[in-house]
């Protein structure tokens, strides 16, 4: 693994960028992984340019911004997108120890975009203030279940929704 770190700024409140890359890491059943990640943390928030893992299970990925000290200025909310790319659902719950009496047979690929819009993303009440819409692909696999279709996930505060639109070849 390698990472290039820069400091700036005064010592009392530093400005830390970080640009880092792995590969060839493993993590219990993830093997052949890579990682590539940049961010920035400035006056108490943490902004992801880009992190990325590949592995046999997928691709995933994210960029944000999340708001770690308050400042009592505002800094536009907390906000994650996130993205998966041909996941192996099987092999994820597998490597979750997660047992099903049939395999899914599927592969997920898909978005989602959640923003927080409350300064403090540790408050008792946190999920209150959040919104995000989602959606994600199932490709069948040629095995188990072979699950294909498409399932649709929104939230606002305390209402969610969840939509689906799922066929097994099985």
């Amino acid at each position: 693994a390698v990472a290039d770190t820069a400091v700036s700024g005064p010592l009392a409140d530093p400005t830390l960028h970080v640009v880092g890359s792995g590969r060839n890491l493993r993590y219990q059943t993830f093997s052949a992984s890579s990682a590539e990640a940049e961010a920035t943390y400035a006056a108490g928030r943490v902004d992801i340019r880009r992190l990325d893992v590949t592995s046999d299970l997928g691709t995933a990925g994210a960029t944000g911004s999340l708001q770690l000290i308050a400042t009592g200025s505002s800094g536009g909310g907390n906000q994650l997108r996130a993205h998966v790319t041909n996941v192996d659902l099987d092999r994820i719950l597998a490597a979750a120890d997660v047992r099903l009496p049939l395999p899914l047979g599927s592969a997920a690929s898909g978005e989602v975009d959640v923003t927080l819009d409350d300064q403090n993303p540790f408050a008792e009440d946190w999920w209150r203030h959040l919104s995000g819409a989602g959606s994600v692909e199932l490709a069948p696999t040629g095995s188990g279940l072979n699950l294909e279709g498409r399932l649709n996930i929104g939230v606002k505060g305390d209402r969610w929704t969840v939509e689906h639109e799922l066929r097994s070849r099985a």
